[in-house]
């Protein structure tokens, strides 16, 4: 019966076999199509995975069923944010917020939307209010902090990053904003992100943060690699940890390895962010077969058309075995033209 099948697909996903659960818990909508808790887990379960196109589905369901209910429109948006849809995901952040005031992760989550939207008012006053709930975790203090830097507000920043250091993180999410904010210090913030690690050993972003401060921070690329070979033995589908792969392997010289990385991403996302750092590791492969510098320049230009990487390209060292050819310095000011154009 579908409720069997629900109940052993909970238990699976209180245990944090996600992948074990999802089986069980597609059965019950089948067998039940109006089961909303099997719907509501199952959506849980694909956001937990990385799965946010299933994720969205399976909350839309919930939302058809029970209008009323605001984690439901909270978490499509959720799903939303992670595809990229922010418009859509800020619609349900507010019927969320209508339903429950008082949900701080909506608040939370309809900031960082606002923000990607160029609204950095309404994503600071979000986050204010957020805080005016007395029970919103660290991590706001150092979201609010980093809008308030990039709006000029330098003093409102500064106290909001001291008042984030000040407190002990609760959380893995809070830990993973604490060692953000801590870049400058890498050994911080690497204890900041083992912190997170320890009470969330399957953090996605955690995983993924650790790896980058190791590579990118610790410059120790060998270190990196098997943390997110770890992120990807555990999430196939999330698409940033197996393309930041393919740039450490691309560095190392392991080209089939970081070919295989760049191919599977593409074909999980072929979103802006991904298509750039794509782009980077067939430009790093190129110097070893350099059919691949047609791949990158391809990758690049359409990464750059979605105007992702504007702010990147000049200076990322990954992009230097294809920065002398004409055509990555055509293709490279032609996207500034046009972003500028679209600005004014």
């Amino acid at each position: 019966a579908a409720r069997d099948h629900y109940l052993m697909g909970c238990r699976y996903a209180q245990l944090g076999r996600y992948r074990e659960a999802l089986p069980r818990l597609r059965q019950a909508t089948l067998l039940d199509p109006e089961h909303f808790p099997a719907w509501f887990v199952r959506g849980i379960a694909h956001l937990e995975l990385q799965q946010n196109e299933m994720a969205a589905l399976c909350f839309g369901s919930c939302v058809a069923l029970n209008k009323e209910h605001a984690p439901s429109w909270l978490n499509r948006g959720l799903a939303y944010s992670r595809l990229r849809f922010f418009e859509q995901a800020c619609d349900d952040y507010d019927r969320a917020l209508r339903l429950d005031p008082t949900l701080v992760e909506a608040h939370l989550q309809r900031a960082t939307a606002k923000e990607a939207l160029g609204d950095l008012p309404a994503a600071i006053a979000d986050l204010t209010a957020a805080l005016e709930q007395g029970s919103a975790p660290t991590r706001v203090y150092f979201a609010r902090a980093h809008f308030r830097e990039r709006l000029g507000d330098h003093a409102g920043a500064a106290a909001d990053r001291a008042e984030g250091l000040k407190r002990t993180p609760a959380d893995d999410l809070s830990w993973v904003a604490r060692a953000e904010h801590r870049l400058d210090d890498p050994k911080a913030a690497l204890a900041d992100v083992e912190q997170a690690l320890r009470l969330n050993p399957t953090s996605a972003l955690g995983l993924e943060l650790k790896a980058h401060i190791l590579a990118e921070r610790l410059h120790r690329d060998a270190e990196a690699i098997p943390v997110l070979d770890r992120a990807v033995e555990l999430y196939p589908d999330y698409v940033p940890a197996r393309a930041g792969r393919g740039v450490l392997r691309a560095r190392r010289g392991d080209r089939r390895a970081a070919i295989e990385d760049a191919e599977e991403a593409l074909l999980r996302d072929t979103k802006g962010p991904n298509l750039y750092q794509v782009a980077c590791i067939y430009a790093l492969t190129s110097t070893t077969e350099p059919a691949d510098r047609a791949k990158a320049l391809q990758l690049l230009r359409a990464a750059l058309g979605t105007r992702f990487g504007l702010d990147l390209v000049d200076t990322d060292s990954d992009l230097d075995p294809i920065r002398d050819d004409p055509v990555f310095k055509t293709l490279v000011a032609s996207a500034k033209a046009k972003a500028k154009e679209r600005d004014n």
